[in-house]
């Protein structure tokens, strides 16, 4: 029914009955798009008419087959594969010969989407692009399984991206971009991805795949309505996000006390293992398991693969770690473990130190790490062979210059006004999460029965 929007062109609803019921079949889905779906009794006048059809004459119409198939199964809307709403770019261009025009090269990120890439010269290649318009899907189909897909809000002239990217729009008088986008965020679109890969290493999700994937697709309208909702959602989730990235406890006045390398304090420390994780029973933490200076054990990827020494790399109860490698501004953020209720390997991106705590409590060691002060220091590192990934190895670290090193008092009463700061921290933080599961609440009412 969300093919034909509800007009009753000024006829009462018995009017619009009485039409309905003097119908040949042949003219039914007509006066059938009269009907408003979301109103609970003109729905049910709709049902009861489709019931009413005997099976043989059913079949001969398959529009009235479909809404039949909608009722019972007691979906809130109908449906439908996305091949009859996507739009498929075949559109290529090779930049190598067209060097007088100005490209702009798109990316996608799995964090952020589609971004702008200012560093790829696509003239010193013999590569074809795709030419990409505003609101057009762009994914990886090497990587769509851990979010390589995006929606291109960009609208400048000559807009590309690599030829190994599939590129569609959809039909938006019947299906919005953004609420097909929505869509793909959701555990249905990973579970279909996933279901696809057959068995195979490697993999390659199709356009054709992609194609045959049912969504429930409302009206025009409740998209649009679905989306407005969404988009607020989202609103309180980047505002809190921005006050959580510039909100920090003030250490400036430590750093004018006397200072000595952290590595005095350090007994040990020791890198994780990472296996290859593609499902399996062994819990293996991941670098998002660093939280507001705790370790979240719910961020971890599964492996199958084992070693005899396995246990060494299990994470304990009271253990310290930072991450050895990321990006320059993620890179040594540091958490403990706070709760460890199960066998849960720490991978190779971080690494867990023993303090002598009479010299340094893990605490304090966290706040020092995560500070503007840890930042900047770590932040320092020098680039290695990666532009977006650096390391930091136990003898950078070990050479942090820290203050208060023995002064555990003082120490003690940094941690309690820090735990005062991180209240506020976890105020915002709620208010993010909540915004967040109301945002999955909204998607997934859209699968849910009536």
């Amino acid at each position: 029914m969300q093919h034909h929007k509800p007009d009753n062109n000024g006829h009462s609803l018995d009017q619009r009955y009485t039409a309905l019921q003097q119908s040949s079949l042949q003219n039914a889905i007509k006066y059938i798009a009269h009907f408003d779906p979301k109103n609970a009794i003109e729905a049910d006048i709709v049902l009861e008419y489709v019931a009413a059809i005997a099976p043989d004459q059913l079949a001969q119409f398959p529009e009235l087959m479909g809404l039949d198939a909608i009722f019972k199964s007691g979906a809130k809307y109908p449906l439908v594969k996305l091949k009859d709403y996507l739009l498929f770019n075949t559109q290529k261009v090779k930049p190598k010969n067209q060097a007088n025009i100005n490209y702009k090269v798109l990316g996608v990120s799995n964090e952020t989407g589609v971004f702008i890439n200012e560093t790829l010269k696509p003239e010193e290649t013999n590569q074809s692009y795709f030419l990409v318009e505003k609101n057009q899907f762009c994914y990886n189909p090497y990587r769509i399984n851990v979010g390589s897909i995006g929606l291109n809000r960009f609208d400048f002239d000559n807009q590309i991206i690599s030829g190994a990217y599939v590129i569609f729009g959809t039909d938006e008088t019947q299906l919005l971009p953004d609420f097909l986008l929505a869509l793909f965020k959701t555990e249905h679109f990973l579970v279909y991805v996933n279901s696809k890969t057959n068995g195979g290493v490697r993999m390659n999700f199709t356009f054709e795949q992609l194609q045959e994937w049912e969504i429930s697709l409302p009206p025009i309208g409740v998209q649009r309505q679905i989306v407005t909702q969404i988009e607020r959602q989202q609103a309180i989730i980047e505002g809190a996000g921005k006050i959580l990235q510039n909100i920090e406890f003030d250490l400036n006045d430590l750093e004018n006390l006397p200072l000595e390398p952290i590595g005095n304090a350090v007994i040990a420390t020791k890198n994780g293992w990472s296996p290859r994780c593609e499902g399996g029973s062994t819990k293996v933490l991941s670098l998002r398991c660093l939280n507001n200076g705790r370790i979240d054990i719910k961020e971890f990827k599964l492996t199958d693969e084992y070693r005899n020494d396995i246990e060494k790399f299990y994470i304990r109860e009271g253990d310290f770690f930072y991450s050895r490698g990321n990006t320059k501004e993620l890179v040594a953020l540091s958490a403990i473990v706070y709760d460890a209720p199960e066998k849960i390997v720490f991978s190779d991106l971080l690494t867990r130190v023993q303090f002598n705590n009479l010299l340094l409590l893990p605490e304090f060691a966290v706040i020092l790490f995560n500070s503007k002060y840890g930042r900047d220091y770590f932040g320092s590192v020098p680039e290695g062979s990666s532009p977006t990934m650096v390391k930091v190895s136990q003898d950078y670290m070990q050479n942090f210059m820290v203050p208060l090193l023995g002064n555990i008092e003082d120490q003690e009463k940094i941690i309690m006004m820090d735990k005062k700061y991180l209240s506020r921290v976890t105020e915002i933080s709620s208010i993010k999460f909540e915004s967040e599961a109301k945002i999955n609440q909204i998607i997934n009412s859209i699968w849910e029965s009536s």
